[in-house]
């Protein structure tokens, strides 16, 4: 991995009417609203956490204070907010929790957090690479060179793109640097001509890749199975999938790629009975969720056992495992 590579990693659609602000560390007696940190105010984690809040708070007076979402860069930087007690909960891509846990490739500079937790799995997020119409790109080689949006330090998209690339023999210095400093992509900037192509871990459907569509025929880099078999099998944390023909009307192409569990993370220190909640809530209330957000129509009970996740549970979900009759997930 280049030096270019790991400077950059060591650096660091449903508002809901929640509130977005920067957080700070609670205090020991502080009993304010829980807080989620949930990555940029466009995506999933930010979906999902305003999601949760909703359930568990259904009406919207009692959830503005009781519940605060705040934006942040990804994956990345959620597990250090919550590490910090910056945040009670957060999402963070499932091959990133061991890692933190462990204190290695983008937590090197953190050290190993042994006092990580997980409460459940949620939806599969894959790897979707978006091209611009005209740009001539057919395949991973014919974007060298070019101008790749990787995603902003802190994120999970980028920190899982620097472990792929060097998977298949590239780094970050093979593409042409691009500025990238906030969460939320942009799909004017490939639609403009700023960028060659971006990509980015994210659930389908996705209001990202559909504007990309909409406004100037971007299409989906179509993967090689043979590439993304390898990359499964040397890192089974991933899974082999598809993007499917047919789920976007401009893709009439199966993409094949590989997808990565979002886990819902906690500190050791939030209480027993905050974890149980938010756990039985959800558990219990997955069809309201699935009306919530299309990304989370065939999420099943299954997918929230999702196993390897890479860190012990939480004491408040596994109370909620053993009450309701479900297995530990363990890794297979």
């Amino acid at each position: 991995m280049s030096r270019a590579c790991r400077s950059m990693l060591l650096a660091s659609g449903l508002a809901l009417a929640l509130v977005v602000a920067p957080m700070a560390p609670r205090a020991q007696d502080d009993t304010g609203p829980l807080r989620f940190s949930a990555g940029g105010v466009t995506g999933l984690y930010f979906a999902l956490s305003s999601s949760f809040c909703r359930l568990l708070w259904p009406d919207l007076a009692e959830r503005l204070k009781r519940c605060d979402v705040a934006s942040s860069q990804g994956s990345v930087s959620n597990l250090r907010l919550v590490r910090a007690g910056a945040a009670d909960l957060g999402i963070a891509q499932a091959d990133l929790v061991p890692l933190a846990v462990a204190g290695t490739e983008s937590f090197t500079r953190d050290g190993p957090n042994p006092n990580l937790r997980v409460l459940f799995s949620t939806v599969l997020e894959k790897l979707t690479i978006v091209i611009a119409p005209n740009s001539g790109i057919e395949s991973l080689d014919d974007m060298l060179g070019r101008s790749v949006d990787f995603g902003p330090p802190g994120s999970g998209s980028l920190a899982t793109a620097v472990r792929f690339l060097d998977d298949v023999g590239h780094s970050l210095d093979d593409f042409h640097p691009v500025s990238s400093t906030t969460s939320a992509l942009n799909p004017q900037q490939l639609c403009n001509g700023e960028i060659d192509a971006f990509a980015f871990i994210a659930a389908h459907p996705n209001g990202v890749l559909q504007e990309a569509m909409a406004t100037c025929g971007a299409r989906l880099l179509p993967g090689r199975s043979e590439v993304m078999n390898a990359f499964t099998e040397k890192f089974p944390e991933y899974h082999l999938t598809e993007i499917d023909a047919g789920l976007y009307p401009q893709i009439d192409y199966d993409v094949s790629t590989f997808g990565v569990p979002a886990i819902v993370i906690a500190d050791a220190r939030l209480p027993e009975e905050v974890a149980y909640r938010l756990t039985k809530t959800v558990f219990e209330n997955l069809e309201a969720l699935h009306r919530l957000q299309l990304a989370f129509v065939d999420l099943t009970v299954e997918d929230l056992l999702r196993p390897c996740a890479g860190a012990p549970y939480h004491p408040g979900a596994l109370r909620y495992f053993r009450e309701a009759g479900y297995p530990t997930p363990v890794c297979e």
